[in-house]
């Protein structure tokens, strides 16, 4: 039954363990020391007589059990802050997703780019149809005029496509503040 825990837990990721074994390891271990200082407190004389001497070992495994237990407080806090640190890291990588995903696409530029393509192919088709005419305005002249129109769709949307790419980096290369190492050279501080 143990072991069915431990890899649902693990199915959560990496903080898992940490949370279940580690967290409730340093409580276990916690509650040993006190036990230890508390048998430790129990056997240290209650009164010091020339015929009891505490013991030096003694009195020493006792200071080192109550400066132990403070240090394991110290650690488990530290636990909780890691993982309320890491909490809020998730919640700011997907406020920065939702922001990324919702910028607003620009659907007129990706359909005039299908539209350009699909013209250039059917200049193609035009051109092996009209393969058989002897005339050379009928031979060239309607591949010719798709080829032309369907390269102005497709550079004009292509363009207009990759404006609103770089807009939409350098947007959020500010507002997220990436560093300059991991930005593209294309994009660095001299077009901010």
């Amino acid at each position: 039954m143990g072991g069915e825990a431990k890899e649902s837990d693990t199915a959560r990721g990496q903080l898992a363990p940490i949370e279940s074994e580690l967290r409730s390891s340093i409580d276990i271990w916690r509650r040993n020391l006190e036990t230890i200082g508390v048998g430790l407190q129990e056997r240290r004389p209650s009164g010091v007589t020339p015929s009891t001497k505490p013991d030096p070992a003694l009195e020493s495994w006792h200071a080192l059990i109550y400066r132990m237990i403070p240090e394991m407080d110290r650690a488990k806090n530290d636990l909780r802050v890691v993982a309320e640190d890491l909490a809020a890291a998730k919640a700011d990588a997907e406020y920065r997703a939702v922001l990324v995903s919702a910028w607003p696409v620009n659907h007129f530029l990706d359909r005039m780019s299908y539209l350009g393509a699909a013209l250039f192919g059917g200049g193609g088709a035009a051109f092996v149809y009209a393969a058989g005419f002897q005339d050379l305005l009928y031979r060239f002249g309607p591949a010719t005029s798709l080829w032309a129109l369907g390269l102005v769709l497709l550079t004009y949307s292509l363009r207009g496509l990759s404006r609103l790419d770089s807009s939409k980096w350098l947007y959020f290369a500010a507002a997220f503040r990436i560093p300059e190492e991991f930005r593209p050279k294309r994009w660095r501080s001299w077009r901010l």
